[in-house]
């Protein structure tokens, strides 16, 4: 695919009716991995799943490209945790297009389940009760269900909240290994600044207070007045060391 996987037409995000931000226009396009920033209560996961469609927007438009399957990763708080379900199903409803969500599948769904297990590195896990796996490992099995499903437009909302900063690595290293697949591309919400120093390259900044959004290479976004204004100046702040690119992505 060559051209992009979603666009976003003077998209007005809010409730009732009334915009919290100004309108967005913006594409994203396989290889890309995005960033969307902000303080908290800016929009971010308005604006996402406004874009999924989960949301209704205030006006403009997303268009999703017809060939391109978008998966989506919510924050993990918004699951019922006490909820009993196995990691293998969990990650079987990637593979629904409809219907139920739970069944035994087909052997070509259990043998996609069971490999973006592995690509997770936490195929272990499969007979598991999700609810007593620990952070990182729901982590991981909540994007192998996102890679069964056979994506191409991957959304992150939060997926480090809440984990350790070993565990928050290894997440990220994965998140790059999901950008790196062909015609594939990541949006992530996160409050680790430091992505956009080494694991993004394209940045959304929402400031909900100034109603001000920003967007464009991750470089020029933290040099932009309104980045500035917010977060400060990165390069005089210590973060720990931001997850790289992966060899090969664009």
């Amino acid at each position: 695919m060559t051209g992009p996987l979603l666009t976003c037409t003077n998209l007005e995000v809010g409730y009732g009716g009334q915009a919290i931000l100004p309108r967005i226009t913006l594409s994203i396009s396989p290889g890309e991995l995005w960033a969307v920033v902000g303080v908290n209560g800016s929009g971010k996961t308005t604006w996402m799943r406004t874009v999924l469609g989960l949301d209704a927007p205030v006006s403009g438009t997303t268009q999703i490209s017809p060939e391109t399957r978008p998966a989506y990763v919510p924050q993990m708080n918004a699951l019922d945790p006490i909820f009993p379900i196995r990691v293998k199903d969990l990650v079987r409803m990637g593979r629904q297009r409809s219907g139920h969500y739970l069944g035994r599948g087909s052997a070509e769904d259990e043998q996609a389940c069971r490999e973006a297990l592995r690509r997770v590195r936490a195929e272990n896990l499969w007979d598991r009760a999700f609810r007593d796996l620990s952070g990182g490992q729901k982590q991981r099995t909540l994007l192998a269900r996102a890679l069964a499903s056979g994506a191409q437009l991957f959304f992150l909302d939060e997926p480090t909240s809440g984990l350790d900063r070993q565990t928050e690595s290894d997440v990220f290293e994965l998140i790059g290994a999901l950008r790196s697949q062909p015609g594939a591309a990541v949006v992530l919400i996160t409050h680790h600044l430091q992505v956009l120093r080494g694991l993004a390259d394209r940045a959304l900044l929402l400031d909900r207070e100034q109603m001000h959004v920003e967007t464009g290479p991750a470089a020029d976004v933290m040099k932009s007045d309104s980045f500035l204004q917010v977060f400060g100046d990165l390069s005089q702040m210590h973060v720990h060391a931001p997850v790289q690119s992966p060899s090969g992505a664009t």
